[in-house]
């Protein structure tokens, strides 16, 4: 490992999330840190406790020759701050003018359309660009995956894909900002035997009991990219995604977004971050993925369900970034390039790794009504 890679560059270093990422690296590689940011000032007193393993850096995302110098110094640079939707690709295009490998723990569909153009250019410095690496989207597109590979060995033949995804947390303003850019997104559909089919959500609306949360939602078809290629790959009968809307005060407000404030994201995502703070009171912290696959052997019909539930939504997003930069590291992630963090890693192995640190999935079989 060269000297520039054994340092890290975390935008939002000393935020909620970005604390979390930080201190898995100083604990589980040898890595110098910088954690970068507006007002570093205020945070002297953390980063004393990490002696002379973190270094705090004043950078504005917004000022291109701090973002050049914070590259410069770097091998690898994670992007935990936000709004996502507004950042773009801006310390993406510095980090590749200065041959890091960048790490970014939302970006979302914007992002990956951005650097589409530039990918040729990632591949040819041999960088890895990775989007969607924190819980959702990451994990959210890891554990399906996992779970296919899984029902591919266990089933004769699979029929239909089902990934429900959902949270409860105070969410900033930022995180609530996002939320309020991908309401407005046209994601609502599925796809069948691999060809995308867009539809009125509503068709598609239904309510589930949940037992790992010991609630029943109403869940909408919300598909983002990640999972794409397995879609289109795996052509199975029905292959859909579902956000779940949490209550009825949380789906008129979601649904107040997208018919009113599309134009308007600051109130939206002001409204958002009140209704989470709302709904946290109501019914705590808690963040669930499932992932049911129905399939065929012997004629016998049955579902596989992979489920993981946290107490602590900001946990998993600020480990996975690390994973993927530990990865990086190790020479773990093998194909230069960018991507979606769920279909640059072996997903049965990252798997293996989050149950190492306390984030572990519970597996199901059972026969389908």
């Amino acid at each position: 490992m060269n000297d520039r890679l054994r340092t890290i560059g975390i935008i939002g270093g000393y935020g909620t999330t970005g604390k979390i990422t930080t201190e898995y690296l100083i604990k589980n590689t040898d890595c110098q840190i910088i954690a970068a940011g507006k007002n570093p000032e205020k945070h002297a007193h953390w980063a004393k406790k990490y002696h002379d393993r973190v270094t705090l850096q004043k950078t504005d995302l917004y000022n291109n020759k701090q973002l050049q110098e914070l590259c410069a110094s770097c091998g690898i640079i994670i992007n935990a701050a936000g709004p996502s939707v507004l950042i773009g690709d801006r310390i993406a295009i510095q980090a590749l003018d200065l041959n890091c490998h960048y790490i970014d723990l939302g970006g979302y569909d914007l992002l990956y359309d951005q650097l589409l153009q530039k990918n040729n250019l990632v591949l040819n410095k041999d960088l890895h660009f990775i989007i969607g690496a924190g819980w959702m989207p990451g994990v959210s597109g890891i554990l399906p995956r996992h779970a296919i590979e899984t029902a591919n060995s266990t089933f004769d033949r699979i029929e239909s894909v089902k990934i429900y995804y959902g949270a409860v947390e105070a969410w900033s303003f930022n995180s609530s900002y996002d939320l309020a850019w991908a309401s407005n997104q046209p994601f609502n559909g599925i796809y069948e035997n691999g060809h995308w089919k867009p539809i009125n959500s509503s068709k598609l609306m239904h309510k589930k009991w949940f037992h790992e949360i010991g609630q029943r939602k109403s869940c909408n078809p919300f598909f983002d990219n990640q999972l794409k290629e397995t879609a289109l790959n795996l052509k199975v009968n029905h292959f859909g995604t579902y956000v779940m809307l949490n209550d009825y005060r949380s789906a008129l407000s979601y649904l107040y977004n997208k018919l009113f404030l599309k134009n308007n994201r600051k109130k939206a995502a002001r409204m958002i971050e009140k209704d989470s703070k709302r709904l946290q009171k109501k019914e705590g912290s808690w963040g669930l993925i499932t992932c049911e696959i129905t399939g065929f052997t012997n004629n016998s019909k049955n579902t596989l369900k992979h489920s993981l539930a946290v107490e602590d939504n900001y946990y998993p997003t600020g480990i996975v970034p690390a994973l993927a930069a530990k990865q990086i590291i190790d020479s773990e992630i093998k194909n230069a390039g960018m991507d979606y963090l769920c279909q640059k890693v072996n997903p049965e192995n990252f798997m293996e790794i989050l149950g190492g640190c306390n984030i572990r999935y519970q597996t199901e079989l059972y026969p389908s009504s």
